[in-house]
């Protein structure tokens, strides 16, 4: 019953219309055994007719409650992307920095790191950085880096070159405590609300051309695992980086 209830009322309908056709075609309200047996073939018509109707209906929508499903899923779940290699990963991040409005970012190598990323360089590590430090610059992107004490000096270099006091949107955190094994990851949001996180460079390998693989990750509740982890570390296990000590007071 409760698969039809929603049409009972275009059932009835038809039901009613049913009667009302052969009522009229008899001018009485007595019928004929002939125009009985009419009728109640006309009755079960009608209702074979509702019942496919309601077949027709729920198939519809059972169809478009899949579409809608596949398309959420399409949209939340399927981009899981490895690049053979970390500078892959730089390839890329050179393309899509300048659409996004916002990036947490780690730096945390066991490598040494310099104005132009991991050392030594790569091509696209060399066009990240420089894509990287325009954008803050120029005040386009919000920044997080949570980085190694290490790093000072690149830290006060970026600082020195191309922090914009009043225009850029740019900090940065130092670890408090020292870390052996980390993996890094940055995440960038883009305007639409969409975002995405690409994961590798590993702290204890060195390797950015051959073989360190890398992931980049669109799965909304992995995004917002990541930022969510990068805040905890932010809050938990950082200090903001004071512009007197590296002597911009």
């Amino acid at each position: 019953m409760e698969k039809i209830e929603p049409y009972l009322p275009t059932f009835l309908g038809l039901i009613v219309f049913t009667l009302l056709t052969a009522l009229g075609k008899t001018h009485v309200l007595v019928l004929s055994a002939g125009e009985v047996e009419n009728l109640l073939i006309d009755i079960f018509a009608s209702f074979a007719i509702a019942q496919l109707m309601d077949v027709l209906i729920r198939d519809r929508q059972f169809r478009r409650i899949a579409q809608e499903e596949l398309k959420r899923g399409l949209d939340d779940n399927t981009k899981l992307f490895r690049f053979d290699n970390a500078d892959e990963a730089y390839e890329y991040l050179s393309k899509k920095l300048p659409q996004a409005s916002a990036v947490h970012n780690t730096i945390i190598h066991a490598a040494a790191y310099s104005s132009e990323g991991v050392f030594p360089p790569t091509k696209y590590s060399r066009l990240y950085n420089k894509r990287k430090h325009k954008l803050i610059k120029s005040g386009a992107i919000s920044w997080e880096d949570v980085i190694s004490p290490e790093y000072k000096e690149y830290i006060e270099q970026l600082f020195r070159e191309h922090y914009r006091a009043g225009v850029s949107k740019y900090s940065a955190f130092f670890l408090t405590q020292p870390v052996t094994a980390f993996q890094n990851f940055i995440i960038l949001e883009y305007p639409n609300e969409y975002a995405e996180v690409i994961v590798g460079w590993v702290v204890t390998y060195g390797g950015i051309r051959s073989g360190q693989n890398c992931f980049l990750i669109a799965n909304k509740g992995l995004v917002r695992h990541y930022q969510e982890y990068f805040a905890a570390i932010r809050a938990n296990n950082c200090r903001l980086v004071d512009a007197s000590e590296i002597g911009l007071e």
